[in-house]
């Protein structure tokens, strides 16, 4: 883990250490799609190939969580919205 010393003082720095932490993620490929994921934080980008099991940072991990679950939100929305147009 990395440390900074300041003023004869150990600073632990959590950037550095949230960065050793390493989480197994995959993304299901399907055909037609782009068959990688880029993801910014703090103009910090990461490629994810799709298909593929990799490590990513934690925080890449939780980008990807809450993307998939913005987008089955948006998928149950749209039903519940076309199922109200055929219904009038």
């Amino acid at each position: 883990m990395a440390t900074k010393k300041t003023d004869n003082v150990e600073v632990k720095d959590k950037a550095v250490k949230e960065e050793e932490e390493k989480v197994l993620i995959m993304i299901p490929y399907i055909e037609g799609d782009d068959p990688e994921v880029t993801v910014g934080i703090n103009g910090k980008f990461t490629k994810i190939k799709k298909g593929a099991q990799v490590y990513v940072s934690k925080d890449v991990a939780e980008v990807i969580m809450n993307s998939n679950k913005q987008a089955m939100l948006a998928r149950e929305n749209q039903k519940k919205f076309e199922s109200q147009r055929t219904d009038l």
